[in-house]
């Protein structure tokens, strides 16, 4: 009995080695269909099967209990007797080496296509809200069928030079747009400032007495200056230079100076406004005697008396106080010219010496010089020629009487 169970125990662990054989086998060809499937594979420490022979046949090693078909009765005994060697087909449960085909576990990595279910690019349909753009075009529908509800119309407000305007328009109180007259949307209702009008503000020529201005330039609209004037100062018109009179003892001098044409004002070389030209008249050098030494006029007489005909001249009447020896009468007198000698004006002198008579004298009254006894000289500042166009009456006068012009001298 015992040797017919180790027989049988036998058996059993020869049909385990060739399953274990087998399953070997198809591990490692298994291994070798993976290997060729993906050869890019990233578990490069995967041991790669040269032979795969060589790992199939290293299952033959349990196959050694063949010569347990040959037992000895004694040692089939033992064996019955120590049931270990039927448990020595774990070698046959050697399939650690087929545990080896961890590789062969890669399969699961060979599951990679998986990512061939990548049609999620076809999932991109759900992007297909195209579909709802395509009833957009039923929009142009829904305008096109719109009815506006417009307000009041709102009237054009105009721009002008300083502030912009604002376009006629009507708004929809259902679109909230603005649409002019014809229905047309206005996207903008701003009407631009317009340009200033340009109007010319001539310029004022400066006078004499008063500034003037520039030209410039305004808008006549809203009154706003473009180019504004700027004052010009006084001018005057000048006249050429006058040169300097000097002054004499007959008459006053005048500096030197332009005249405005305009207003007559004067101005000295430095154009600078001068009240007054005028030089006093300087006085007579008459050195001790009548006749000045510098203009040689002669030094008139005081308190000689003359009466006015009221046409700027004069008649000299008496000597009246002077009792000089020498009367001198003027050739103007109170601002009029000495033209005549009273009738009777020295009748009966018993002082007067010599008398000078101005250039001037036209007329000699009758009886004038009518006994002077001590008269002995008429000087005459006039011409021989002026004196013989003298009228004149010399009845009572001595013959010794010598009458003397610038000239010459005569006597009568």
């Amino acid at each position: 009995m015992k040797k017919f169970l180790l027989i049988f125990l036998a058996t059993v662990g020869l049909l385990c080695a060739c399953a274990t054989r087998t399953s070997i086998n198809n591990s490692s060809d298994a291994e070798i269909i993976i290997i060729h499937h993906d050869p890019n594979s990233e578990n490069d420490s995967a041991p790669v099967p040269t032979d795969p022979q060589e790992e199939t046949e290293q299952p033959d090693t349990p196959e050694q209990p063949e010569p347990s078909k040959e037992p000895e009765p004694s040692e089939q005994s033992e064996q019955a007797e120590q049931p270990e060697p039927s448990e020595q087909p774990e070698p046959s449960e050697q399939p650690e080496p087929s545990e080896q085909p961890e590789p062969s576990e890669q399969p699961e990595q060979a599951e990679q296509p998986e990512q061939t279910e990548q049609p999620e690019p076809s999932e991109q349909p759900e992007q297909a809200e195209p579909t709802e753009q395509s009833e957009d075009p039923k929009e142009p529908e829904q305008t096109e069928t719109h009815i506006h509800e417009f307000e009041e119309w709102v009237p054009e407000v105009p721009a002008t030079c300083e502030k912009p305007g604002v376009k006629g328009h009507q708004h929809c109180s259902d679109c909230q747009k603005d649409y002019d007259a014809n229905s047309n949307e206005i996207t903008d209702l701003t009407i631009p400032v317009i340009p200033h009008e340009e109007e010319i503000d001539p310029a004022i020529p400066a006078t004499c007495t008063t500034t003037g201005l520039t030209e410039g330039k305004h808008c006549p609209v809203c009154g706003v200056t473009i180019i504004a004037q700027t004052v010009t100062p006084k001018a005057h018109t000048l006249s050429e230079w006058h040169q300097a009179v000097p002054a004499t003892c007959n008459a006053d001098g005048t500096v030197g100076y332009f005249e405005c044409l305009k207003c007559h004002q004067k101005f000295n070389a430095e154009h600078v406004s001068i009240p007054e030209i005028s030089i006093p008249r300087e006085s007579h050098d008459y050195n001790g005697g009548i006749e000045c030494v510098k203009c040689g006029a002669w030094k008139p007489s005081s308190h000689l008396q003359f009466q006015s005909n009221g046409n700027g001249t004069c008649m000299f009447l008496n000597p009246g106080a002077c009792i000089d020896a020498t009367i001198v009468v003027p050739e103007v007198f109170e601002g009029e010219q000495v033209v005549e000698i009273a009738e009777n004006a020295l009748l009966g002198n018993g002082t007067c010496q010599t008398i000078y008579l101005p250039s001037g004298i036209t007329r000699i009254g009758n009886y004038a010089f009518w006994d002077c006894i001590y008269l002995k000289e008429i000087v005459f500042a006039g011409t021989a020629e002026e004196w013989d166009a003298v009228q004149k009456e010399m009845s009572g006068i001595a013959d010794t009487v010598i009458i003397r012009c610038k000239e010459s001298a005569t006597s009568e």
